[in-house]
């Protein structure tokens, strides 16, 4: 569980329109969409429908209106903006980076752009990109706290925590209340292990605006780290309640609650973060351990096989896997997994390594196995070198 930084990424500013445009964004999808239809080669009307459906959170939609606009007039600065804002939200960051760039060298006075790209390109973690457009866009004056904040991003991403500190500063000197950079700061103390700063930082960051989700989860966070689970769980419930949850918010949940002992409800969580992320072994590591306490057996049995499928050298989930079988009597299955759970061990844990060894005798005086019944035995790749027989 990590503390999360905030990057400011500027929106709709400077949209271009004439002073009859409606003034509701329902309003105006209905208006520029009878427009495209009825003048499909409208580069302005196609535009202005995507900034509309970008403004209403549709990016999916506003998406081809851009491309439109682009076919038809090729050097529309604003729908490049627009369509790096999608792209953006996609998380296709490169793509942005491309639109963002060509819409700030064909309009250079829509210093929007310079903010954006430099926030792509700390998300690309190309940091001294990212300063080289916000300090263009620090000169020229351009939303200075919104630049204040992402240079300190990026300052703090190249470990340059004074300098990141100064430039957080500097926009709290312009906006105290701004709960996104006490977040920011938070985070940075935390990290270094000022603990009573980074908690003020939270606080204040939740005090300025209750409903940000991302200080919520770091406040959890930190309460989590004292032990203090109640705590914890209270500010990322709050957190979720706020938004999409992201996989690290679910898992951190999933965490809670089997501290406090509620199991179905920890399971709940950890089974909500694979649909989030999927590629998690971790994730798929405390389902099994879970879905073992809860005497759902088999179901264990899939989610361990899914660990190994996800990482192939996951020692403890052969090592469980093992055992699970053994519980229903497959002594070779059981070996199998014990063998190569062994075998990986040997390499990190040789205490480890040890006990499961115990185990693995066990099984085989049980089954009335041996080593040489699994000479053929197919081993991740990282074993191919090694002997079963040895």
């Amino acid at each position: 569980m990590n503390p999360l930084l905030l990057i400011i990424l500027l929106s709709l500013i400077g949209t271009v329109g004439c002073n009859d445009t409606p003034s509701t964004l329902e309003e105006r999808i209905q208006v520029y969409s009878k427009a495209v239809s009825k003048k499909p080669n409208d580069a302005e009307a196609h535009f202005q429908l995507g900034e509309a459906y970008l403004e209403s959170g549709d990016p999916l939609k506003a998406a081809p209106h851009f491309k439109d606009t682009l076919r038809l007039k090729n050097d529309h600065a604003m729908a490049y903006r627009g369509l790096g804002l999608v792209y953006y939200s996609q998380k296709k960051l490169n793509d942005a980076a491309e639109a963002f760039n060509k819409a700030f060298m064909l309009k250079q006075e829509d210093t929007s752009s310079l903010i954006n790209l430099g926030a792509v390109y700390l998300e690309l973690n190309k940091t001294g990109r990212a300063i080289s457009f916000l300090n263009i866009a620090l000169r020229r004056k351009v939303d200075e706290v919104s630049t204040q904040n992402n240079l300190g991003v990026a300052y703090e991403k190249r470990g340059e925590y004074d300098e990141a500190i100064s430039h957080w500063k500097a926009a709290l000197e312009l906006k105290p209340d701004f709960s996104i950079v006490h977040n920011n700061l938070g985070v940075l103390y935390d990290k270094t292990n000022r603990r009573d700063e980074a908690l003020k930082e939270y606080q204040a960051a939740l005090k300025s605006d209750p409903e940000n989700s991302t200080a919520h989860f770091n406040l959890g966070t930190l309460y989590a780290r004292e032990d203090n689970v109640d705590q914890a769980l209270d500010h990322w419930e709050q957190s979720k309640a706020l938004g999409s949850p992201e996989a690290t918010l679910l898992t951190s949940l999933g965490w809670g609650y089997e501290k406090k002992g509620d199991k179905k409800r920890a399971l709940e969580e950890f089974m909500a973060a694979t649909k989030v992320d999927p590629y998690n072994p971790e994730t798929h590591f405390a389902i099994a351990r879970l879905r073992v306490d809860l005497g759902q057996e088999q179901d264990a049995v899939e989610s361990l096989k899914r660990v190994i499928t996800l990482d192939p050298d996951y020692a403890e989930a052969y090592y469980r896997l093992g055992l699970l079988y053994d519980r229903f009597q497959v002594g070779k299955d059981a070996a199998a997994n014990l063998i190569i759970a062994q075998l990986l061990y040997k390499k990190k844990k040789k205490e480890i390594a040890n006990e499961v060894e115990n185990n693995l005798e066990l099984i085989f005086h049980k089954y009335q196995l041996s080593r040489s019944d699994f000479i053929d035995l197919p081993l991740p790749e990282s074993l191919k070198a090694i002997k079963v027989n040895r």
